[in-house]
């Protein structure tokens, strides 16, 4: 049996490790949010939408650029909710910026901010380094990357996988396994 002094000690250790580790992990700032805009293939957009006759504001299936994006994100597709269209994400005018619902105004590399708005749970445990993928050490600098580095925005399920098979048991496993049935190691 531990004394009182051991027993308290212990609880002490252990009280100020969980507050050691819960300071400033969602705000670390040697953690640095992956900038994206430069993966983006049709990026800048002003390069094509540099006028104002280059901005309509009608909804409408795309038939000449972007026809390769089918929008399954919110769940509902372009036509069949009508408050559903580009410009719930993407900033009307100024196609380089996304728009937030306070219509607030952010930049590619911020867009988990944008995400955050439906997904909130998500974006807190991103914030956590719970959800998503971060590079680098425990202690140290590290690399988060957006929303966006795994999900497709305008996709952003994964898609189903066929799993593969277990690996094979190692040699020693298949051994021990022998001799306790009674065969021969």
């Amino acid at each position: 049996m531990k004394c009182s002094y051991c027993r308290v000690l212990g609880f002490l250790i252990l009280a100020v490790s969980f507050f050691v580790c819960s300071l400033g992990v969602a705000e670390d700032s040697r953690d640095k949010v992956y900038k994206r805009t430069s993966q983006i293939e049709m990026y800048p957009c002003a390069e094509c939408h540099s006028s104002a006759a280059d901005f309509n504001f009608v909804k409408r299936e795309l038939k000449k650029e972007h026809t390769d994006i089918l929008s399954l994100h919110p769940k509902q597709r372009v036509g069949e909710d009508a408050n559903y269209w580009c410009h719930n994400c993407h900033n009307p005018g100024e196609y380089n910026q996304l728009r937030l619902q306070s219509g607030e105004v952010i930049g590619f590399n911020d867009s988990q901010r944008l995400c955050g708005q439906c997904h909130g749970t998500q974006l807190e445990d991103w914030k956590e380094r719970i959800h998503g993928r971060r590079t680098g050490l425990w202690n140290g600098e590290g690399r988060v990357d957006l929303c966006t580095q795994c999900h497709n925005p305008h996709d952003p399920h994964f898609k189903s996988m066929k799993p593969l098979p277990p690996p094979p048991k190692p040699a020693w496993i298949l051994r021990e396994q022998k001799s306790q049935e009674g065969g021969t190691p």
